[in-house]
């Protein structure tokens, strides 16, 4: 019987780690490790907390704070420190209330998004964009959002 118990549990050792090698838990990664460091996680399945603006044109953007997302409006910046929201799974765990508030850019708010990040190098001097999202300026994106999971009370970003 201790045998049986003992070759159950490795079997359930060997299932779990073989879930967490084959990628399946995302890597908790911070915004700013993300932003300043993204071809480190070009790929990955991660999860991070951001602010998240949907209430202006053309925008579904994950911002570090409140703050830095007004701030964008104000000062130019030669770096891109946001990151575009990308495509929802077909399977995933979104409330279809607040998922329908996402589509419908009525949702500003902290959020913890889980996806596969990508990331692509957009060189200034080129040019043409080859980026993601509107008009390919983005060069963050977190898409296949498997979650996104609400971190509070919504909080209008003003910056229309």
């Amino acid at each position: 019987m201790k045998t049986k118990l003992t070759r159950l549990l490795f079997v359930v050792f060997l299932a779990t780690a073989a879930a967490v090698t084959a990628g399946r838990l995302p890597l908790d990664v911070s915004f700013d490790e993300l932003v300043n460091h993204p071809d480190k996680y070009n790929g990955k399945h991660i999860a991070v907390r951001a602010y998240l603006v949907t209430s202006c044109a053309h925008c579904r953007d994950l911002w570090a704070s409140v703050q830095a997302a007004r701030d964008s409006r104000v000062h130019a910046s030669s770096v891109e420190n946001w990151i575009l929201m990308g495509d929802f799974n077909r399977k995933s765990a979104v409330p279809k209330g607040f998922l329908d508030s996402v589509k419908s850019q009525t949702y500003d708010g902290y959020v913890r998004v889980t996806g596969t990040f990508h990331y692509v190098y957009v060189s200034p001097e080129e040019g043409s964009p080859k980026g993601f999202g509107w008009d390919r300026l983005a060069d963050k994106e977190i898409t296949d959002i498997t979650d996104l999971e609400l971190l509070g009370p919504p909080i209008p970003a003003e910056i229309n």
